[in-house]
C-alpha cells in the first residue's frame, strides 16, 4: 500500500495524530504507519512528547526556567500551577537541561536551629530518645539534612515535654 507522505507528515506533525489514530484511517497497523514514518524520515515522538500532546500540557522551557530557577518554586508547586503531576515537572526540567537542586537545596517550610550543644540537656535528650522516641534522617531514600524526631502517646503530659524540648529547633 502506498502512503501519501505530505498527507502522514501533515496528520502527524502537524494534526499530532498519533500512528494509531493514523493506521484507522488507512486500515493498516500501527506498525505499517510507523515504519513508512521511519522511512520517510520524519521524526516521531518520544513518550514525554505524546504524553503533552495527548493531555494537553506545554510547559514552556523559558516559564520552567524562571520559575524553577528564578522563583525557587518546587516542581510540586509549578505541577499545582500547571494542573499535572510533580513528575511531568521533573521530566520537562531534565528534557531542558535545567539542573533539579538536592532535597538540601530545597528552601525550608519552617525555620530549624541547630542544637546549642548544653550536656545535661543532650545526656536527657538522648535517655528520652532511648525510651520514647524514634528518630530518623529526612524522608526515606532521600538525601536529606533533617533529624525528624517522632512520639506517639496519649499522654498530655508527655505531648508537652515533646513539644518544649524540639520547639526551640524546629517545627512541632
Amino acid at each position: 500500500m502506498r502512503f501519501p507522505l505530505e498527507e502522514l507528515r501533515r496528520l502527524y506533525l502537524d494534526e499530532g495524530l498519533t500512528p494509531v489514530a493514523i493506521a484507522r484511517h488507512y486500515e493498516c497497523s500501527e506498525g505499517t504507519i510507523r515504519a513508512v514514518l521511519i522511512r520517510a524520515r520524519i521524526p516521531l515522538r518520544n513518550l514525554s512528547q505524546a504524553r503533552r500532546l495527548m493531555f494537553g500540557i506545554e510547559i514552556a522551557a523559558e516559564d520552567l526556567r524562571r520559575w524553577y530557577l528564578d522563583e525557587r518554586l518546587s516542581a510540586v508547586e509549578i505541577a499545582r500551577r500547571m494542573g499535572c503531576s510533580d513528575t511531568t515537572v521533573r521530566r520537562r526540567l531534565k528534557e531542558c537541561d535545567i539542573p533539579v537542586r538536592r532535597a538540601a537545596d530545597t528552601p525550608l517550610t519552617y525555620p530549624r536551629c541547630d542544637f546549642d550543644g548544653a550536656e545535661q540537656q543532650k545526656a536527657y535528650l538522648i535517655g528520652l530518645r532511648q525510651g520514647d522516641l524514634r528518630v530518623a534522617l529526612g524522608k526515606a531514600g532521600r538525601q536529606s539534612q533533617t533529624i525528624r524526631v517522632e512520639v506517639s502517646s496519649t499522654r498530655a503530659e508527655q505531648l508537652a515535654l515533646f513539644r518544649e524540648l524540639f520547639a526551640p529547633y524546629g517545627h512541632v
